[in-house]
């Protein structure tokens, strides 16, 4: 993951387990988490936050899904940027890797890697559907996406 963030973004990702974040750390760093509600905790404690900065995204084991939208859980993986639930002066980052799933993450994160090529899954917000079948050697496909507005809605 770490060679591929620096292969694509020209700098370095500090990289902590997701046990080992502080409250110091999300009160001085915008976070950017990778897994899902099962893998990482502070994915599930960032869904399950109930204030006016909580994120506008649904996500269990059957399903992910986004306003009025909704999508199977063991084919799609959500990814979007958003004011940190726990500071809104950070941001979190979350991206959708789904290693509960029986698809190893080195086949899903070059997947994911080639979305910012690609112009319709560029924006604040996308649900991917991934294939488990080509994984890694096929582009996932962004089926719903978009921008927030200036109040994040």
């Amino acid at each position: 993951m770490r060679a591929n963030w620096l292969k694509r973004h020209f700098g370095d990702l500090p990289v902590k387990a997701d046990t080992e974040v502080t409250a110091e750390d999300r009160a001085r760093f915008d976070l950017i988490l990778f897994g899902d509600p099962g893998s990482n905790r502070l994915i599930a404690e960032a869904l399950a936050v109930q204030s006016p900065w909580a994120l506008p995204l649904r996500w269990t084991k059957d399903a992910v899904g986004f306003g009025e939208n909704k999508f199977a859980a063991d084919t799609h993986l959500p990814a979007l940027i958003y004011p940190s639930p726990w500071r809104t002066d950070r941001y979190v980052v979350v991206n959708g890797v789904p290693l509960a799933r029986g698809i190893p993450p080195a086949r899903v994160l070059p997947t994911l890697d080639m979305q910012p090529l690609m112009p319709e899954a560029m924006g604040d917000f996308a649900i991917f559907h991934v294939d488990p079948a080509t994984a890694g050697s096929a582009p996932a496909k962004s089926v719903h996406g978009g921008f927030f507005n200036e109040q994040w809605q």
